[in-house]
């Protein structure tokens, strides 16, 4: 099984976002995947090893190695139990906050940011629904 991973565009804004389900039973889905596919910071380094072991989700500035015009988030969920309302609030947050920086935004905490967030929310929302497992459970 690959690691599944869903892109998405806000279209006004250039970066992209991306979601992912860890899948602790998929030897293919370690670090090693998303190394393949991006690497992390404005430096362009590996990734570091994923430990979705020890949390429910991460969230990384990334670029992808294909395509250096191809920067945004990566937000990682630790199986469908690693989903929760609040885990995907928490993500969220940490990936608009990483969204500002990029586009040398200050942090308004206001309007600006709450829809950022929100749209963030509903994109994981989107992934989540495309996950059979987590279909199952929620």
């Amino acid at each position: 099984m690959s690691v599944m991973i869903h892109e998405f565009f806000p279209e006004i804004y250039p970066f992209r976002l991306w979601v992912s389900i860890f899948d602790n039973n998929d030897e293919e889905s370690d670090e090693g995947a998303y190394n393949k596919r991006y690497t992390a910071g404005r430096e362009g380094n590996d990734m570091k090893p994923l430990k979705l072991g020890e949390s429910d989700g991460v969230t990384y500035f990334v670029t992808e190695r294909e395509g250096l015009m191809k920067r945004g988030v990566l937000i990682v969920f630790n199986g469908k139990q690693g989903a929760s309302p609040q885990n995907i609030a928490h993500e969220a947050t940490h990936a608009a906050r990483l969204i500002w920086d990029f586009l040398g935004e200050d942090v308004t905490g206001e309007e600006a940011d709450a829809y950022l967030v929100g749209w963030i929310v509903k994109c994981v929302g989107e992934a989540l629904s495309d996950d059979d497992e987590y279909r199952k459970t929620n």
